[in-house]
This record gives structure tokens, sequence and C-alpha cells, in this order.
């Protein structure tokens, strides 16, 4: 048998969901008094310092750390699998950083060298580090290969 009760809704203008514990804003402001504890011992988190701000005039100084040859994709730059646990530890995440790239200068996969220090070939990872901590600012530059047009990095040539 088919209903044919008419019912009749009201609109109300109250939040029928309460308040923001169960219908969260879009957009939460950050609560300075809200302490976030991560281990020191953690190899996933880390806590970071704000990076410094953008000025534009940062670019000069600089030094290839390596020219990637042929494709340079998202795997190239940072390969998925077990590094993705690593996603907020900055410094394990940079450990992944270009292992994938082969070096336009020698075709050797994740080796460069670093030619004011001993010379002998290193990661592109640790060849990073040791001039940060030398305080040698430093790019990348990819080629584009035309076998693969949807690079995600490139330089003009």
């Amino acid at each position: 048998m088919v209903s044919t009760a008419v019912y009749t809704l009201e609109t109300s203008t109250s939040d029928p969901l309460g308040d923001e514990t169960l219908c969260p804003s879009p957009n939460p402001q950050p609560v300075a008094s809200t302490e976030i504890i991560i281990s020191p011992s953690s190899d996933r988190l880390q806590v970071l310092e704000p990076f410094s701000r953008f000025t534009g005039d940062e670019f000069t100084n600089l030094r290839v750390l390596v020219k990637v040859k042929g494709k340079c994709t998202t795997d190239h730059i940072s390969a998925a699998g077990k590094w993705l646990k690593y996603k907020g530890h900055l410094e394990n995440i940079a450990n992944n950083t270009l292992i994938g790239a082969m070096n336009a200068e020698t075709d050797e996969v994740n080796v460069v060298y670093d030619y004011e220090g001993d010379g002998k070939g290193v990661s592109i990872p640790d060849l990073g580090r040791r001039w940060k901590q030398r305080g040698q600012e430093w790019l990348v530059v990819a080629e584009v290969s035309p076998l693969a047009p949807h690079s995600t990095c490139s330089t003009e040539r």
C-alpha cells in the first residue's frame, strides 16, 4: 500500500549539527596555545623551523648539484614505496631525493662528484647535505626528453 500522507518540513536558522565539534570550519585557524609534541627519536615526523621568506635575490652563487639526463618524473625526484613513511620528516625524505636520477655528465644513477672536496663519487642526497653544511647553495637541472613530453621538471637549453 502506498502512503498518501503529506509532511511539512520547517526550515530552521540554527545549525542542525550543533557546534564546530560536529561540523568543523572549512578554514580552521591555528591555536597558538596548542602544544605539538613530537618525539625527538621519531624518524617519521620532524619539527620544522619556518623557512626564510623568499625575497627574490636568493639565486646567486648557486652550483649545479646534478644535471639529470633524460626523463625526470616525480619517481626520479622522490620515489614512492618505503620512503612515503618519511613524508613528515624533511631530513629523512631528503635521503630519497633524486636517487633514481641519471647524472648527465657520467651516465651514473645517483652518483655525483664534489670536485672541490675529495673528488670521490657520492649519492646526490649526500652531496646536497655536504654543500648545505658548507653553506653552498645549489640547484638541480633536468633535461627535457622527447620521449617524456610530460616530464615534471625541466629547464630550457
